[in-house]
């Protein structure tokens, strides 16, 4: 269900009538990361790759690790450790399955590393700024990037969406 304040409580308060012995969890919606965020993302770090001379994974995995956003587990960091090694590392920055940033704690020869969020799981804002962190990677390769002005324009379609989308009402899901 998806409501604001109002369309909650009274959603909860019949479902608690009809259901009285079952246990909620009510958390804030966030909108996830647009499809034209998404293919302008993937388009720009496609291009930035092809410039290094990398693997898209590589450069994907770099910009997840400028953008930093963690991956949790309930209230605990999701930390790994791996070898301490180049050969490690090279390997981690292909990954596609798993998102890796290193730390600077060892534990003896391994080192430890924060699991990250990959962008599947980013929210419009999140997605927002790792698009921003491409585009300043991109032009200072001299990739030619949207204008300041087209990417606004975009964020202003985003924006009436989300407000068409609240303006909807309840939704189960």
């Amino acid at each position: 269900m998806t409501g604001n304040y109002l369309q909650a409580v009274t959603y909860l308060t019949e479902q608690n009538a009809l259901k009285p012995n079952v246990i909620w969890e009510v958390k804030e919606h966030k909108e996830k990361r647009s499809l034209s965020q998404n293919a302008y993302y993937w388009k720009l770090i496609t291009e930035v790759a092809r410039r290094q001379k990398r693997s898209v994974a590589y450069i994907h995995n770099t910009e997840l690790r400028a953008a930093r956003y963690a991956r949790w587990f309930g209230d605990q960091l999701v930390l790994v450790e791996i070898p301490d090694t180049d050969e490690a590392e090279a390997q981690i920055m292909e990954q596609t399955e798993y998102h890796l940033a290193p730390t600077n704690k060892r534990e003896g020869d391994k080192r430890i590393y924060v699991m990250l969020r990959g962008s599947s799981d980013f929210t419009t804002v999140e997605m927002s700024h790792l698009l921003d962190l491409l585009i300043q990677d991109a032009q200072a390769l001299g990739i030619e990037t949207m204008t300041e002005t087209e990417l606004a324009k975009i964020r202003m379609y985003e924006q009436e969406r989300e407000d068409a989308r609240k303006n909807k009402g309840v939704t189960d899901n």
